[in-house]
């Protein structure tokens, strides 16, 4: 079915560059992770996936290395630990959970 709907287009808009952002994003999205992070021994009973542990800690915590699938299971994953854990890299995911923390930070804030 037709409509008679007029659309006006976008006269600056760049079909390539727009694709090529768009393409960009969904292959970081997919790419799987290694997320390195350093774990207080209160928070390694709570590690779960597939991680290695890289180094032991003098206070009995750890640097691992969690393979994870995707940006945004790396953020839920190191928020889980909450203060026990620091993303170590990669940049884009120690970013991404500062961002999302502050968020955290706003909406349970006192106002």
């Amino acid at each position: 079915k037709m409509y008679e709907e007029k659309i006006a287009p976008q006269l600056d808009f760049d079909l390539r560059a727009y694709w090529q952002e768009a393409r960009r994003n969904l292959e970081e999205q997919e790419q799987p992770l290694n997320m390195v992070l350093r774990v207080l021994p209160t928070a390694r009973s709570s590690l779960r996936g597939d991680y290695d542990v890289l180094r032991e800690e003098r206070d009995h915590g750890v640097i691992v290395q969690v393979k994870i699938e995707s940006l945004d299971e790396a953020v839920s994953y190191a928020l889980s630990l909450g203060t026990n854990a620091e993303v170590i890299s990669p940049r884009k995911v120690r970013e991404a959970v500062s961002t999302a923390a502050r968020a955290i930070a706003e909406t349970y804030g006192t106002k």
